[in-house]
Order: structure tokens, then C-alpha cells, then sequence
């Protein structure tokens, strides 16, 4: 999650790894693991009122610290710079009610996934809000969820780096930056989706699985065993599976 301070930036962050050079920035790799929040021009514009209201108080309570006229002045502002200080943190905070994705626009956040005014200066749960505005709107994974089978094997798993010298098999690392960066996908908030998605392609037939001890897994089980001795077997891939070079998956021949 980044806080930008404006839209272009907000752009600029989901989009390139690297900006510092403007005439060939860096793309960034994994889109689908990185949101902007920004604020809106005029909730902005309202926001650093509310600043200059308040820092114009602490200037006057400042020059008029000492003195009996300063004393009247004083009394003046402990009546409604409470107020002022309370104004500022609360347009400060509801201002950033714009979201930007990679490769998509910005979108402006509805007030009921706004932390409510009353709430503003208590515990932080804007990130609450925010998750359940993402998966509301659908742009968001849930944990327990995975990618479509079919959409997996068809436009996600074949840009995937291939293993070196196996064209056809695909690491559990691999699979794993390839759906943080694949087009068209929606935000991948932890590898559980990535584990999630292997399974599913696995349990449908699509896809095989072997570990780095020999054990391949299919949509039937496990096949275990030295080689001219291997015998099939009931056992499924655990579901805690690391997302490492130890698993390779590859597209099933049947």
C-alpha cells in the first residue's frame, strides 16, 4: 500500500519500479501486489485550509506567549484551536479517498468505505474499509480463493519462466512472480491465492506436479517411488506447499 501524495504520483508508483530517469523508466514487475492511495483536489485543497488555519493559531499563541495582552489573546485561542486542531487531522485524513492500480484509473472511494468522521482520530481502520471496498468492487482475491483453471493454463501459466533446460515445467517460484505480474488479474494480497490456484489447475486435470524428490501429483493422487519401482498412491499435495524451486508444475498431457 502507498501514500501518494497526488494522483500523478499515485500513477507513476503502481506503474514503474523505477522513475528516476523520465525518458525510460522501469516497469514495475508485480502489478498485482501494490495499490496507491491519493488524495482528491478538492478534498486536498480543503485539507491544507484547515493546515494554514491551524499553524496561523500557533503563530499568534506563539507571539503573544508573555504579557498581560497576551494573556486575552491566549484565552481567545484555548477556546477554538481544539477545534482547529481536530478540523486539520480530519480533512487531512478523509482526503485520500482516491485509489490507482496498475492499468487501470484512478477511482474515487464512496463515503460508506470512509472511516467515519466520529472515528477518525480514534484507532486507525482505514485498511478495513479499503480491503472491503477492493473485494466489494472486485479487485481484490480473497485468501481463499484461486484463479479460474482454464484462464490460469490459458493466459497466465504460459508467460511464466520455464525452467532451465524444461521448457514445459514451470517452478513454484515462477508461477508464483508470474501471477503478481500477469495482466488482468486482480490484487494478490498473500501466496495462498498462489497456492490456492496451483490446486485448483491440479484437482481440475490441467496440470501435473512434481517435487525434487520424485513425487508427481495429479488430479488422482501421487505417484511415489525410485524409479522401475513406483507405485500410485491416494496422497495429495499438501495445501502448505513452499512456493519455491523445489516444485515444478507443467501442463498435463491428458
Amino acid at each position: 500500500l502507498a501514500l501518494c501524495a497526488d494522483g500523478k504520483h499515485a500513477e507513476s508508483v503502481v506503474a514503474y519500479s523505477d522513475d528516476r530517469d523520465p525518458t525510460s523508466p522501469i516497469p514495475r514487475g508485480f502489478r498485482n501486489a501494490i495499490i496507491a492511495v491519493s488524495p482528491s483536489d478538492a478534498k486536498w485543497a480543503a485539507a491544507i485550509e484547515k493546515a494554514q488555519r491551524l499553524m496561523a493559531a500557533e503563530k499568534i499563541r506563539k507571539e503573544h506567549a508573555s504579557g498581560s495582552a497576551g494573556k486575552l489573546v491566549i484565552d481567545q485561542l484555548d477556546r477554538f484551536e481544539p477545534d482547529l486542531r481536530k478540523q486539520f487531522f480530519l480533512h487531512s485524513f478523509r482526503a485520500f479517498d482516491q485509489i490507482t492500480l496498475s492499468g487501470r484509473n484512478a477511482k474515487q472511494i464512496k463515503e460508506q468505505y470512509m472511516v467515519p468522521e466520529a472515528q477518525v482520530l480514534q484507532r486507525p481502520n482505514g485498511q478495513s474499509l479499503l480491503r472491503k471496498y477492493l473485494h466489494e468492487k472486485g479487485l481484490l482475491f480473497e485468501s481463499h480463493e484461486g484463479i479460474d483453471p482454464d484462464f490460469f493454463v490459458e493466459k497466465v501459466l504460459p508467460g511464466a519462466s520455464p525452467r532451465p533446460g524444461e521448457p514445459d515445467a514451470f517452478t513454484a517460484r515462477a508461477v508464483h512472480e508470474r501471477i503478481l505480474a500477469a495482466p488482468g488479474l486482480r490484487l494478490v494480497p498473500d501466496a495462498d491465492v498462489v497456492r490456492i490456484t496451483i490446486l485448483k489447475a491440479l484437482d481440475a486435470g490441467k496440470i501435473v506436479a512434481r517435487s525434487t524428490d520424485g513425487t508427481g501429483y495429479d488430479h488422482r493422487g501421487s505417484v511415489v517411488g525410485v524409479q522401475g519401482h513406483r507405485r500410485r498412491s491416494s496422497t495429495r499435495m499438501s495445501t502448505t506447499f513452499a512456493l519455491d524451486d523445489t516444485l515444478s508444475v507443467s501442463l498435463s498431457e491428458t
